[in-house]
């Protein structure tokens, strides 16, 4: 197996804001300890702001794990460039890679071998932001907001199986936002036109004594 691993920066600095790197190894028989040792000793090349880093705060606010593996060096290169984009690690802001990983993996198609691995990577674990705040920067939010201006949504025009339909409405029975997400959300649809089927559709569901939707 190739790894894939991460190696994230806790100095108080960070403390709002973790600053990680995503690397994989390519190399037969060197384990991530091996390689997390030369980031240490300042012999990987290619990860000169990771190394400016380590000498700047000391190697003992640094940490390695491994995150994930591929079956040949090929595949941990794809997975290496799907890592650093699922958790956004560019330099200068994200965080120390300088790359997309991958070398140069930009436009390629990762097979579907490498992609169900993806997927059963991540069943069954917490998002890696779940319950954090101040993650972005004001800066970055900004940046994160205008590329979105103009882009569909990732789920328009997709439909719902009957089983995801029956989850989530009872997931969401008895929900009742927090205020401050209401007053949000009237603010934002105040004045926007709401179609017929919305309205027919609302008519016939029900709601409990606290005004609430069943």
């Amino acid at each position: 197996m190739y790894p894939v691993y991460l190696i994230t920066c806790f100095h108080p600095e960070y403390v709002q804001h973790l600053k990680p790197y995503v690397g994989c190894i390519v190399t037969a028989g060197k384990t991530v300890e091996d390689r997390f040792a030369e980031h240490l000793k300042g012999r990987r090349s290619g990860a000169a702001y990771l190394q400016r880093a380590i000498k700047k705060y000391g190697k003992e606010w640094f940490r390695v794990e491994q995150v994930d593996a591929g079956n040949t060096p090929e595949q941990a290169l794809e997975l290496e460039a799907w890592w650093v984009k699922r958790l956004g690690t560019l330099a200068p802001e994200g965080g120390y890679n300088l790359t997309a990983g991958g070398r140069g993996s930009r436009g390629r198609k990762a097979s579907d071998e490498t992609r169900q691995k993806m997927s059963d990577s991540l069943k069954g674990l917490t998002p890696w932001n779940k319950g954090k705040t101040g993650i972005y920067s004001a800066e970055t939010r900004q940046k994160m907001s205008k590329s979105r201006i103009g882009k569909s949504s990732w789920n328009m025009g997709k439909a719902w199986n009957e089983e995801m339909k029956a989850k989530l409405s009872e997931a969401h029975k008895g929900y009742c936002p927090p205020p401050e997400r209401v007053e949000r959300m009237r603010i934002a649809l105040t004045g926007r036109p709401k179609p017929d089927s919305w309205r027919e559709k609302n008519k016939l569901r029900q709601r409990d004594e606290e005004g609430r939707y069943l």
